[in-house]
């Protein structure tokens, strides 16, 4: 099997790119698919599942449209008994995609029908069998009387009931069908009245139901569940005849306890021991209902409810009436333990509940992959969405007991065993509700945790108050590394300490958005945690209007940078801390899209004129040094200018080597070198150099 597997992969491998294989290719493939397909049915027909897998997916790595070794996957997977819900893709796209070569589509019609029906898809089922061609079969006709009873209507009910008239004729010896009407109609006649559909209608009913009594001694195929059924529908000496054949088969039902007793073939305490022989593994809630009334004696009144107050075992629930749980409770000394429900028997979970002595602790909501954590049930105090299971961040919501509440079910006490046996017996009953209602989970939370966007791993948690935002931190490794301030719900700034030495250097100031305000969207989580205010992304300069940096701790900022609209900014550099800039870099708004690029680069000379460096696109076009206007020339270097007297190679070498390795953006340096000295700044890219006269040299010696 290893081998298979390990050969199967290098298949995949192979011919993942086959779509431009040349005709002569595709048709070695083809005829590898073929192949394949051959040993597939074999497998399937000798019911070897694994391997009727295996070969159908080693075919489909050669030829993907082949649309039998779609059906085969499907069948094969259905007979492994896999999840419906992952079954039907398959089988849809056989009959979507592809091409028959072996098979017709008459057979995957019948196992998506099937799917369809057992999946709570009546209508479309049937739709699928009765279009053209139309379906006529034992399996069609079965799958039709099964919809047909499941849509609990008059009409569709008397359809089904036609149906098994005319199936008990055509496949008399089928007994897919008389298992089918005897359950059926049980459940019928204890919900409806007599009259509901009509005399003539339960006179067909009684008619079929003897003429497969009748027949039960023919069936080969006879099993426990059919035969007890078929003794129920039985009165007098035939349903003894029945019951006695069924004890000689050496057969069991918990329904076979309930017949006789009501035949006096079992005393009331011999019948409880029976049916609790089933009860201690697992048994439906529905023959549990109908066996309590029958109990009139004291004594075994006393029994049953002493087994039920210690009750260890499966309780299966029908919630749809279409004879199939979907409510699995498991039970520890007479309360829930745990227990889930499949609303439409799909095999996917909708949801499942963890409890303590009966009381939901918690709920996974599968579709959702979220976690909802009770306080005081139903009080919810924790929902976390996304889960290591699935790879998904978590984001996490934190409430006050009381706050918020919501579950999709309700415990109540069972009123049949409450009448009956005098007993508070708590049964989970489901809800037909939406899911979790965020928008008021997110107002009634104290605290909500969610993923950070803008650094691997950081989280971002959010206090509030009567669902108002009121302060924010982001967190990494359980160090917080920024703290958000909030005005009326909405940030407006943040702190950030962006070294990690504990001082929160960095303050970033933001526009106010009313469009911060909750937006939720129940069916995508990731979609959820980054619309929750849009707080995960103010790392990312969401609404960013200014940022200011204190990088000495002397309260006042030595860089700022305040973002324009239309693209525009200013950055300013305070180098002196005498809270006004001393270097500063403007980009001007371009209006309506157009026109030039328009840059100025600003600082103080060496006798503190202001010095204005005007670009348009990126290139120098105007100086204004104080009151005059100064020349500007490109040195040799990509990024490098003088401003007023040029200085020669010798000296843009020597200032490009050191601002390069040393020179800060925004502090201007005076050097001295070769007996002159030159003023120095760095704005951006650009380094901006200036030849500092002599005079100014030997003013500054007598000022001395």
């Amino acid at each position: 099997m290893k081998k298979n597997l390990f050969a199967l992969c290098l298949v995949y491998l192979s011919f993942g790119i086959a779509f431009a294989l040349p005709p002569s290719v595709q048709s070695v493939n083809r005829k590898t698919a073929v192949r394949c397909l051959d040993l597939a049915k074999s497998y399937l027909s000798s019911l070897d599942a694994d391997n009727a897998i295996l070969q159908a997916e080693l075919g489909l790595s050669y030829d993907s449209t082949v649309s039998d070794l779609m059906y085969i996957k499907a069948a094969a997977k259905n007979i492994k008994g896999e999840a419906r819900a992952n079954l039907l893709p398959l089988v849809e796209k056989s009959l979507e995609e592809g091409e028959w070569v072996d098979y017709n589509r008459d057979g995957a019609r019948i196992l998506y029908a099937d799917l369809l029906c057992d999946t709570g898809n009546y209508e479309k089922a049937l739709s699928i069998l009765d279009s053209k061609p139309f379906v006529y079969n034992a399996d069609s006709e079965f799958i039709r009387t099964k919809a047909y009873y499941r849509m609990r209507t008059i009409p569709s009910i008397q359809k089904a009931r036609e149906k098994i008239n005319s199936a008990r004729k055509i496949y008399s010896d089928d007994t897919r069908f008389p298992r089918l009407f005897f359950r059926s109609e049980y459940s019928l006649e204890k919900e409806f009245s007599a009259d509901y559909f009509g005399e003539t209608s339960w006179a067909l009913v009684r008619k079929i139901a003897d003429f497969f009594i009748a027949k039960m001694p023919e069936y080969e195929n006879s099993d426990a569940e059919l035969e007890v059924y078929a003794a129920m529908f039985a009165s007098g000496e035939k349903q003894k005849r029945l019951l006695e054949a069924f004890s000689s088969h050496g057969m069991s039902h918990p329904l076979y306890a309930s017949l006789c007793l009501s035949c006096g073939l079992m005393t009331q305490n011999e019948a409880l021991e029976y049916v609790s022989a089933f009860a201690d593994e697992k048994i439906s809630l529905e023959l549990l209902e109908d066996f309590f009334p029958l109990l009139t004696e004291e004594d075994s009144i006393l029994l049953v409810r002493e087994y039920l107050d210690s009750y260890s075992g499966i309780l299966t629930v029908d919630t749809n009436s279409d004879l199939e749980p979907e409510l699995f409770v498991k039970y520890s000394r007479g309360r829930a333990e745990s227990f889930y429900w499949d609303s439409n028997d799909d095999g996917i979970v909708d949801w499942s509940v963890k409890c303590d002595f009966g009381v939901p602790e918690s709920i996974f909501l599968t579709l959702n992959d979220a976690s909802v954590l009770y306080g005081t049930y139903p009080s919810v105090v924790k929902a976390v969405f996304g889960s290591s299971e699935t790879n998904t961040q978590k984001a996490v919501f934190n409430l006050v007991d009381g706050a918020f509440e919501w579950s999709p079910f309700d415990i109540k006490v069972n009123e049949l065993a409450k009448s009956v046996l005098g007993l508070d017996f708590f049964v989970p009953y489901p809800k037909k509700i939406s899911f979790i209602d965020f928008e008021n989970l997110v107002a009634s939370c104290s605290s909500y945790e969610v993923p950070c966007d803008e650094k691997d791993g950081a989280l971002l948690t959010v206090l509030l108050l009567d669902g108002i935002l009121k302060s924010a931190e982001y967190g990494k490794n359980g160090i917080v590394y920024a703290k958000g301030v909030f005005e009326n719900g909405i940030m407006t700034s943040r702190s950030v300490d962006n070294d990690g030495d504990g001082v929160f250097e960095t303050i970033e100031y933001f526009y106010p958005d009313e469009t911060d305000s909750f937006d939720v969207d129940e069916k995508n989580l990731v979609q959820i945690v980054k619309n929750i205010s849009e707080l995960s992304s103010y790392g990312m300069k969401k609404n960013l209007r200014m940022v200011v940096i204190d990088r000495n701790g002397d309260i006042v900022p030595d860089f700022s940078e305040e973002i324009l609209t239309d693209g525009g900014k200013i950055v300013s550099w305070d180098n002196d801390g005498d809270g006004n800039w001393d270097v500063r870099y403007v980009k001007y708004p371009k209006k309506n899209g157009s026109g030039p690029l328009v840059e100025d680069s600003e600082f103080y000379d060496a006798e503190r004129n202001l010095v204005v460096v005007t670009h348009w696109d990126g290139e120098p076009v105007s100086v204004q040094v104080g009151e005059i206007s100064n020349k500007v020339r490109h040195g040799f270097s990509e990024a490098f200018y003088w401003i007023g007297d040029e200085g020669d190679a010798d000296d843009e070498l020597y200032l490009v080597e050191h601002i390069g390795s040393s020179l800060e953006q925004g502090v201007s340096v005076i050097f001295e070198e070769r007996g002159h000295r030159m003023l120095a700044v760095k704005i951006g890219n650009n380094i901006y150099a200036q030849i500092i006269p002599v005079f100014d040299m030997e003013e500054e010696a007598d000022s001395q």
